[in-house]
């Protein structure tokens, strides 16, 4: 359950791993300030110690705003719990600072990493280097698929912009339309942003339905490539004495 709290109360979190560029950034603040309604019913994420683990660019934006009291969330959660929360709450939103991010990977956690990476190069040299440089090339192609989605969405809102200001502007000066008889030229204009609109939209539709589809498959090509060269190991005697 959400209360509110005052903002000078609440700590930004330093290892945020997510940021949001200026453009983004001041949507972010134009939207907060327009539907401050948005603030209830998707609270900021807290500690006990009142840091943030979701909603850092919110905070920062209704600061900017001019906010004197914030809705917060205050959970009670161990470190690993609160890490997991911080790097999977909102995935699809910002950019990554991967600065950031490596260090709530890596840094934070190395003696798990160096025992699972120790135990994988133990099993298998060849497999452990083998996945190593089939599982960035696959991650690099499920996030151009990701930009490619968002680079269409956002054309489509751009064009929902450039479509309703045309609808307004044509609604406010229908007189002057009328009066220099420019109505089929203002209704090609109008069709014309619409069929541009139509088509991104069905772009973006086909994109995310597809998107899915082939993450998963290239999911599972990745699995049955690390299949196929760890069978091929074992048959020719590379880790026989991982798996008697």
């Amino acid at each position: 359950m959400s209360m509110k709290i005052k903002i000078t109360d609440i700590k930004p979190n330093p290892s945020n791993p997510r940021v949001i560029k200026d453009d983004k950034f001041k949507k972010l603040v134009e939207s907060i300030k327009s539907l401050p309604e948005m603030a209830e019913v998707r609270p900021i994420v807290v500690n006990k110690d009142m840091i943030v683990l979701g909603g850092n660019m919110r905070l920062k934006a209704m600061k900017e705003a001019g906010w004197k009291e914030v809705p917060v969330q205050i959970v009670d959660w161990l470190e690993d719990k609160q890490r997991e929360f911080i790097i999977k709450d909102n995935v699809g939103l910002g950019e990554w600072e991967w600065e950031m991010l490596s260090k709530e990977l890596i840094f934070r956690d190395p003696i798990s990493i160096a025992i699972h990476v120790g135990t994988l190069l133990m099993i298998s040299v060849e497999l452990t280097l083998f996945s190593f440089l089939l599982l960035p090339i696959s991650a690099f192609v499920i996030s151009r698929v990701g930009k490619s989605l968002k680079r269409t969405a956002k054309q489509g809102q751009e064009q929902l912009g450039l479509l309703t200001s045309s609808f307004d502007e044509s609604l406010s000066g229908v007189r002057i339309i009328k009066s220099f008889n420019a109505l089929q030229f203002m209704s090609s204009v109008f069709r014309a942003l619409n069929l541009r609109h139509q088509k991104l939209t069905t772009k973006t539709i086909r994109k995310r339905d597809v998107s899915s589809l082939l993450n998963e498959t290239i999911g599972a090509g990745v699995m049955m490539c690390l299949v196929w060269f760890g069978g091929k190991q074992i048959l020719m005697g590379g880790t026989e004495g991982y798996v008697s």
